[in-house]
C-alpha cells in the first residue's frame, strides 16, 4: 500500500504531523537534513516528513545517534564491576550501562509503535477501499 497525499488521505496525514515524501535512501530508518532543517522517516519504501513534534524527533535522532554498546562492551564492562572498582568507576560504569539499556529499550519501543501505526493505518484503508487491498 502506498500512501499519498489526496483529498481524502492528505487531511488526516498532515492532521497527524506526517506528510508523505519521496524516499531518498530507501532504508528503514530515522533522518535528519541538518542544512535544510528537515525530519522524515523511511520505512517498507515509504517516507513521510514530520510537521509536528519536531523537537521530539530530533531528540529520538539524538538517541540513534547515541553509541550503543557492543555485547562484548557490555560484557567487559561487567566483568570490570566484578573486580569491584574504586566507587567513582563503578558509578561511571554503571551510569553507562542503564544508559544504554535505556537507549535500547526506547529505540525498540519507538520503532514498534511506528509498525503499529503503519499497521493501523494500512488495515484502515484497505477496510475503507477494498477495491486497492495489498497496493
Amino acid at each position: 500500500m502506498k500512501w499519498t497525499i489526496d483529498e481524502e488521505d492528505g487531511l488526516e496525514w498532515a492532521g497527524d504531523g506526517l506528510v508523505p515524501t519521496t524516499p531518498t535512501f530507501n532504508r528503514d530508518g530515522w533522518y535528519y537534513d541538518r542544512k535544510r532543517k528537515l525530519e522524515w522517516f523511511e520505512y517498507r519504501g515509504q517516507a513521510f516528513r514530520l510537521t509536528k513534534n519536531v523537537t521530539m524527533f530530533q531528540y529520538c535522532v539524538s538517541l540513534a545517534e547515541a553509541k550503543v554498546l557492543s555485547g562484548r562492551e557490555v560484557q567487559a564492562y561487567r566483568e570490570v564491576l566484578r573486580l569491584r572498582p574504586p566507587k567513582h568507576i563503578r558509578k561511571s560504569i554503571e551510569n553507562m550501562l542503564r544508559t544504554d539499556a535505556e537507549i535500547k529499550n526506547l529505540r525498540e519501543i519507538r520503532l514498534s509503535g511506528f509498525r503499529r501505526i503503519l499497521a493501523f493505518k494500512k488495515e484502515e484503508h484497505d477496510h475503507l477501499h477494498p477495491d486497492s487491498a495489498g497496493d
